[in-house]
């Protein structure tokens, strides 16, 4: 299973808690694709360069800055979509009424030509076979800001709650997920997870299941 990871070009450009999450989470993912555990291949994907169906899933972190098209093409290629939304703060029920009529006000004046931050990030999570939210918070967001099915939303948080993940189970939850997304249905998935490459110490083997 080869799966292919996109970023907001800009994301890791700016230092705070979501980018340490963001970082910490695609930094495990690629680590045990390096390792090639479970037959899988897991790689920061370069549209300029790889079609995007050269890839069994491609998870896209960002909905923003031009994230949308690519969403877009791969949903043309028929490659299964998985988002982290990474929404801004703010967002909530009230602009899921308000933001479609400022939407339609915009493209008219603009003579159609102009779309705002809220219908880029509907759109990407609209395309998205499965979203992945960073807390129970982003999870709230996403339903109530863009009414997105609660059935299509998992999180896998590494940070507050009851019991936060390290990033290398997150990692494993995830690849799970990309497994479902592959054969058509739940399933488990044994993995190995693996310290930083200095180490070479198998650390633990985990079943996880969508």
């Amino acid at each position: 299973m080869r799966v292919g990871i996109i970023s907001d070009p800009m994301l890791f450009q700016r230092d705070g808690r979501v980018q340490e999450q963001v970082r910490s989470l695609v930094a495990a993912l690629l680590a045990i694709g390096d390792a090639g555990g479970a037959g899988l291949r897991i790689e920061a994907a370069d549209p300029n360069r790889t079609r995007l169906d050269a890839y069994d899933v491609i998870h896209v972190f960002s909905a923003l800055n031009g994230n949308h098209g690519v969403l877009e093409a791969a949903r043309e290629m028929d490659v299964p979509l998985v988002l982290s939304p990474l929404l801004l703060p703010g967002w909530n029920r009230a602009i899921s009424g308000r933001a479609p009529v400022m939407q339609r006000l915009g493209e008219r004046r603009s003579a159609w030509n102009a779309q705002a931050a809220y219908a880029h990030t509907k759109r990407a999570l609209q395309l998205a076979r499965l979203v992945i939210a960073l807390d129970e918070a982003e999870r709230a967001t996403i339903m109530s800001a863009f009414l997105i099915e609660t059935n299509r939303i998992r999180v896998f948080p590494q940070r507050g709650g009851a019991a936060p993940l390290s990033p290398q189970h997150a990692a494993a939850q995830v690849i799970a997920c990309y497994s479902g997304l592959v054969h058509g249905a739940p399933g488990a998935v044994r993995l190995r997870l693996w310290r930083k490459p200095a180490e070479r110490r198998d650390i633990t083997g985990s079943n996880v299941t969508i």
